[in-house]
This record gives structure tokens, sequence and C-alpha cells, in this order.
């Protein structure tokens, strides 16, 4: 019990949008008291609904896409109100179109958030006004038209209130997102993470990328700084990741004072970071750079004079000394650029110089929607088993409720709806979080219709507080976004003259039974993540194979180079988003062996990410163009062991026969060290370093590999 309350009241503060859900609010209040007094109470409440769901596509972004966002929604939302309506009154009609477009809205999940989002909004309405139809008998192809113009008006009421501010501050959304990044850039300079988990900032990184996706003119005055930040962002994480898994490494081979050298370092970056990350919040030029860029450089010159005149006690000291010191200089040239990009930046000033867009990386470009969406037409995809799944229930639904002909029937299917996820882990949580939130909610309208008198104005007041907090959560915590929604809907009913003891008994039983049924379903015909992760795994070797293959490339295209680092992130996300869902898939056992294969081929692999990272920061300091014979054999040898392995675990049969990485490794020290042993200068020895780092890395892969064999 006490774990369940837990999740129920946990709470991702990072996904709490108080700003987003104050104008949300504002704009489902405002057509209630315009409704209120004109007089068309009726018509306020459509608009009202039809803000309150597409308030849900308003999500941090460019304004750009946002207004996109948001639009479609909007659009897509009116079409189906108006489909509804039109077919309400026929129950043969209304379940076909519910079979159908609950089919499409499953599918839509194979294309991303934003387009989950639009199928649920639009299958939502659909549902409502379907319902509405049947037991009120609005109905006709003129009654339709108004319903979709009304909730289309309240869609594009919250896009006008979404980008509001699109005048006045042109690149906010795109400049916080930035200063984000740089903040956790610092926050990962003062922590040092090492190497014991995956590569920080994937998740942010991705996320800026796809927010600088929406501008227009990218190669306008104020914006083109924009996207050198980005890179420099990319690059100053390398060498950060770089730096501290050389730190780590020199305290695991017993030289602290060499990794404290490193620690001032990566200290001193971390003061110039946060400088950056406040201007782009301020918009102001960074302030106490001087003072900051006098501590790095004296940190970083310590570093290069350790490096220099250091007698190590073993070779892998040494390498890991001189490697640290490259990085060192490599991260100076990178962060004197953030800053001066940020010190002469015009933030808000938009002067087109008539420039093109540049071509997008081909893996942060949007996929042709109609490929993707053939491509998953077929019972091996998780997103077709899904939409047949919510087709069938929510068909049956429909069917049900229409048959006894229960006053706000739709309710069954809508939380059908709202449950039913594509994996389990997730319709499980949701499902018994939703009969938690809605018992719950349904016990606070009641005391709150106790307590409170019964007035419009109270009502008003209540909806904008129940409606803000249900906006608030929404994100951030599943349990209490129902609680505030099961609220909210008992006191807009309530507005229009509905009984709240009646709404108060539906929503508790059709809130419970639409949980059950989405459990049920999911248990009758499951997509298990077992069946599913093996393809994941090899997808994240395969990813990984070719971007070493363009980093160990003799002249690598930067675009390309940039795209496979992109799609091995996106990769790495896919792959621990699958291995959760398959730890929360039922029936496993502690000793799983597909378990045991997974873990172990993420943690080999967070071994080699980083090393290979620190493989491509070497390389940038040589102009990516300088690559010895015995660098360009080892790459080869990497992406064919990755993409044997990649093989052994799609199919579970074991590899073929690997290259012999050691030897290849030792063929790089061989040529990059004098006839003293020691390495030919400080790229030497990050070359060294990674690539012997990068054999034991995929040694430790290959032998999980072949232990998952079956």
């Amino acid at each position: 019990m006490p774990r369940a309350l837990r999740e129920f009241l946990s709470v991702d503060r990072g996904q709490l949008m108080l700003a987003a859900a104050a104008r949300n609010t504002v704009g489902v209040v405002l057509p209630l008291v315009v409704g209120l007094a004109t007089g068309h109470l009726y018509g306020g409440l459509t608009v009202a609904i039809g803000a309150q769901n597409v308030a849900m596509a308003d999500r941090p972004g460019p304004y750009r896409l946002r207004l996109a966002r948001l639009a479609l929604t909007g659009a897509f939302a009116a079409v189906g109100a108006a489909a509804g309506i039109l077919v309400g009154r026929v129950d043969v009609l209304a379940v076909l179109l519910t079979v159908c477009w609950a089919f499409a809205a499953g599918m839509l999940v194979s294309l991303g958030p934003a387009a989950k989002q639009v199928g649920v909004t639009s299958t939502v309405l659909m549902l409502v006004l379907a319902g509405r139809a049947q037991t009120v008998g609005v109905s006709g192809p003129t009654a339709a038209l108004m319903a979709g113009l009304q909730i289309l008006v309240g869609g594009a009421l919250q896009a006008l209130f979404a980008v509001s501010a699109w005048p006045l501050r042109r690149y906010r959304p795109e400049r916080t997102a930035l200063a984000t990044a740089y903040a956790e850039l610092a926050t990962t300079a003062e922590q040092a993470p090492g190497t014991g988990t995956g590569p920080a900032l994937t998740a942010t990184i991705d996320s800026v990328h796809r927010t600088l996706r929406g501008l227009g003119r990218v190669r306008s005055e104020p914006v083109a700084p924009l996207h050198r930040l980005l890179d420099k962002a990319e690059h100053i994480r390398m060498e950060l990741l770089a730096l501290s898994a050389h730190a780590e490494r020199l305290d695991a081979l017993g030289a602290p004072s060499a990794r404290e050298r490193i620690v001032d370092v990566l200290d001193a970056a971390a003061a110039l970071l946060h400088r950056i990350s406040e201007s782009l919040q301020s918009t102001e030029p960074p302030v106490n750079v001087p003072l900051a860029a006098r501590s790095f450089a004296s940190a970083r010159e310590s570093l290069a004079d350790l490096a220099r005149q250091a007698e190590a006690g073993s070779f892998q000291e040494l390498v890991t000394l001189r490697a640290a010191a490259a990085r060192a200089s490599a991260l100076d040239t990178q962060l004197r650029d953030a800053v001066g990009t940020v010190s002469t930046w015009p933030y808000e000033r938009d002067a087109d110089s008539g420039e093109g867009a540049p071509a997008l990386p081909a893996s942060l470009r949007p996929d042709n929607p109609l490929q993707t969406l053939r491509a998953n037409l077929g019972p091996r995809s998780a997103a077709f088993r899904h939409a047949v799944r919510l087709a069938i229930c929510l068909g049956v639904a429909d069917t049900v409720v229409r048959v006894a002909g229960v006053p706000r029937g739709y309710w069954f299917p809508l939380t059908i709806l709202l449950t039913l996820q594509p994996d389990f882990a997730t319709t499980m949580s949701r499902g018994l979080l939703r009969i938690a939130g809605t018992l719950v909610g349904l016990g606070v309208v009641t005391g709150l219709i106790v307590v409170l008198p019964s007035s419009h104005v109270v009502d008003l007041i209540l909806i904008a507080v129940l409606f803000f907090g249900f906006r608030v959560f929404f994100l951030a915590s599943f349990g209490l976004s129902v609680v505030f929604l099961t609220a909210l809907i008992v006191v807009l009913l309530s507005v229009v003259g509905v009984d709240p003891a009646a709404t108060i008994a539906e929503r508790g039983v059709y809130g419970a039974a639409g949980g059950l049924v989405a459990l049920g379903t999911y248990l009758v015909w499951p997509t298990w993540e077992r069946s599913r992760v093996r393809g994941t795994l090899a997808d994240l070797l395969d990813a990984y194979g070719g971007y070493a293959a363009l980093v160990a490339h003799r002249e690598p295209d930067p675009g390309r180079l940039s795209s496979a680092r992109s799609a091995a992130r996106v990769a790495r996300t896919n792959a621990e988003a699958s291995i959760d869902r398959l730890h929360g898939d039922p029936g496993r056992t502690r000793d799983d062996d597909l378990v045991e294969l997974a873990d172990g081929v993420m943690d080999a692999s967070v071994r080699f990410v980083h090393a290979a990272m620190r493989w491509e920061a070497a390389r940038q300091d040589t102009g990516m163009t300088t690559v010895p014979a015995s660098l360009a054999a080892f790459g080869e040898d990497v992406c064919d062991s990755l993409e044997r392995m990649a093989d052994a675990v799609r199919t579970g049969a074991a590899p073929a026969a690997l290259p012999d990485l050691d030897e290849a490794a030792a063929r790089v020290r061989a040529e990059l060290t004098d006839e003293h042993g020691e390495p030919v200068g400080h790229n030497a020895a990050a070359y060294i370093e990674s690539t012997d780092e990068i054999a034991q890395s995929l040694a430790a892969l290959a032998k999980t590999v072949r232990g998952g064999v079956r």
C-alpha cells in the first residue's frame, strides 16, 4: 500500500507546466463566461470542451511548431466532433465510425507523441459528441457543422494564447532549450559522472535538436547562432565526458593528484557554462566571463604542464594524462567560441540574410508519415496490435452502452481509450491509477458540492481551479491529473443542469469498468516486450556501428556524422525504454536469460560509446582528415564486430567469428608510439587510450552476446 500511494502521489517536477496551464485555463473558462453572459451556455460549453482537449497539444517548442501542432489537433478534433454528430443517432454507423476512428488513432502512435495526441483528442471528441447526439437528439449536417466550428474556435483560442508572445519574444523557446542544455552541461562538469552510466544529456540534446527543427529562416541573423551553440554544446559534451572518463581512469590507476588537475578543469568549465546558460535566459551578454576564463586557463595550463613533465608510473597513466590534456585544450576552443557567440548575438532582432534553410541530417528530418504507417501495417508491429485492440474494445464498449441506452455511456469507451496503451506496464499502471484517481476525484468533488454554495460564479471558479490542476499534472503525475479531471467533468456538467449526484455515480462505475476492461483486453492479446527487445538491442548495435564507421572514415562528412550521432542517441533511448518495459512484463523471473542479455548489452555498450566519443573528439583535433592506417583498419574491425553481434542478438544465433580487436588496438599503439614507447603527441595518446577501451568494451559485449544465444 505505501508503494502504491507513493506512485499515485509521485510528481515529475520537470514535467510541470505552470505557464501553459495558466493560459490554457483562460482558454477554457473564457468561452463559458461568454456563453453565460450571452445566454448561449451550451455553445460556450462546446467551445470550452474543444479548448480543454486541444490544450493537451500545447507543449514546449518553437512558436511555429507549437502553432502547427495546435492547429492540426484542433482541425482533427473538429472533424471528429462533426462526424460524431452526423452519425450519432444511427447506432450501426456510429459503432462503425468508432471502430475505424479508434484504429486510426492507435496507428498514429507509430508517428510519435504529437501524432498520438492528435488521435486521442479527436477520438475523445468524436465519442463525446456522438454520445450527445444519441441522447440529446442533436444531429444533422447543420448541427455537425456548428459543433465542428465551435470545437475549432476552442482550439483556435488555445493556439492564440499559446503563441501570443511570439511577436515580442520570437526565439524564447529556442533560447530556453539551449539554456537548459548548457546548464546541464555545467552540472555534468561539476559531477564528473564517469563511464558507469550512459552519456549524460542524451535526451536533452535530442530535445534541443527537435526544438530547433521548427525554425523557418534558419540562416537569419538571430537564428544562425542558435545552431552554432547547439553544435558547440554537442562538442563540449564530448569533451566533458572524455575528461570525466580520464579522471575516473587516473583515480583507478592510483594517480589522485593528476585526477585533481582534471577536476579543476571541469569545475572551471562549469563556471563558464553557467555564464552561457544565464546569458541565454536573460538575453544579456554573459557576466564575469574574464575571471571565469582566467580560472579555466590556469587549470588547463596546470594540467598541460603535468602532462608535459610527468614521468608516469605506467604507460596507461601516461597516455591517459596526455589524452586529458588534449581534451582540455579542445574544450578551451569550444568554450571560447560559445562565449563569443552569446556575447555578440542579437537575440531578438530578425535581419534575414535571404539564404535558404540548410539540409537537415537524415536522422533529424521528419519521416514520411505515410511510409511509417505503411511499415507498421502488420501484426508484428506493436502499433498495429495496439490499434486493433483499441478498435475492438471501443467498438464493443460503444455497442454495449448504445444497446443498454444508458445516459452518458460514452464515458465507458472513453475510459478504455485513455487507459489502453501499446505496452503492458503502462496499461497496468494507468488502469490502476485511473481507477484510484477517479474514486479520489469523485470524493473530492462530493465534498466540494456539499460545502460550497451553488452558483455559476462558484462553478466557474471551480472549473478554473480544477482544470489548472489537471493541466499542471497532465504530464507530471497521471494519478493526480485524473483526480482533477474527474472532479472537473462533474462540475462542467453541473453548469448545464446535470445532477452532480448522478454524474458522480456514473463516473465511478464507468471509470472502474473501463480500466478493468482495458487491463483484461491487454492480457487476452498482449504485446510482451520480450518479443521486441532483441530487435531494439540489435538496432542499437547497428547504430553504434554506423557511428563508428563515420568516425573512422578518412574524410567523414560532418552532416552524416551528426546524423549518425543523433541516430545512435535515439537508438539508445529506444533501447533503454524497451528494457524498462521488459522489466515490467509479467512472468519475468529473476534469472531470466533475456533480461540478463539485455542488461549485459546495455552495460557493455555504455563503455563502448564513452570510448567512441573520446575517439571522435580526438579526430576533431586532427581536422577529421588525417587517419593513421592502423586506426582506419581498427575502425573497420569495430564496425564488422558490431554488425555481426547485432545479427546475433537479432536472431539469437551464435555470432560469426569476430575480428581480433586487441591485436588491432596493439597495431594502433605500435604506429602511434616512438622508439621509447611514448605516444607521439597528445592526440596519439588519445587514440591509443580510446582504442584500447573500445577493444575491451567490445570483448565484454561479445561475451554477453555469446551467453545470450538460445
